[in-house]
């Protein structure tokens, strides 16, 4: 029993704490941009660091790209492949999406996770 003991506690933990995570973390400088900004001004935020904010609303299977949609139903395309990271799938999860704007899409450096 007391060598169960301790084994219960590594895994409750380890299957408790999730990833909330990925790639690069958000720096605390950037304020949230909206999607239809980028969309509607994609020559004034070419090449520019920008902070998203919304749902997943479909996903690469191996978790490379996906669309983000906002509350204002805008929605915009996310590549994580040039960054060299990818996400599980997070199919309707809300998230923040921190990245470099290339024309009509998002470069992702990191995903957050919300809570």
């Amino acid at each position: 029993m007391k060598t169960l003991l301790p084994l219960f506690f590594i895994l409750f933990f380890y299957c408790g704490s999730k990833k909330v995570n990925y790639g690069k973390e958000i720096p605390q400088n950037l304020s949230l941009t909206k999607i239809r900004e980028i969309l509607n001004a994609s020559s004034q935020y070419k090449d520019k660091e920008v902070l998203i904010s919304g749902k997943i609303i479909s996903e690469c299977g191996s978790g490379c790209w996906f669309f983000i949609q906002d509350e204002n139903n805008d929605v915009i395309y996310v590549d994580l492949a040039p960054a060299k990271f990818a996400i599980p799938q997070l199919i309707g999860k809300e998230v923040l999406v921190y990245g470099k704007v290339k024309e009509n899409q998002i470069i992702g450096l990191g995903v957050k996770l919300k809570k």
